[in-house]
């Protein structure tokens, strides 16, 4: 299944190199809205809700992101990510 994500792109690429790379090369995953400083993202195959905690994190929407994550699914899935993303730092906040 096919998730799409609205994201400011410039905001991702402070907190992932990989986004960065996503957006600086066009990736094929990544497409840039006409005007402004947001692209979609598109993802297959991933948990959408780790994603959305994820993308909240990187974002700064503090807010959104649940404070304890009780299923270990969700956990493992965020763990992948962070390190798919190349986001450690972004996260570290959030690890305790």
């Amino acid at each position: 299944e096919e998730f799409h994500f609205l994201v400011s792109s410039s905001q991702l690429c402070i907190v992932s190199n990989y986004f960065e790379a996503m957006v600086v090369h066009e990736f094929s995953e990544a497409t840039p809205e006409a005007k402004g400083q947001n692209c979609h993202i598109k993802a297959h195959g991933l948990n959408p809700k780790a994603m959305e905690i994820i993308l909240n994190i990187g974002h700064c929407q503090t807010a959104k992101v649940p404070r304890k994550i009780g299923d270990l699914e969700l956990l493992t899935h965020l763990a992948v990510f962070v390190d798919f993303y190349h986001m450690h730092d972004a996260v570290a906040l959030y690890s305790e």
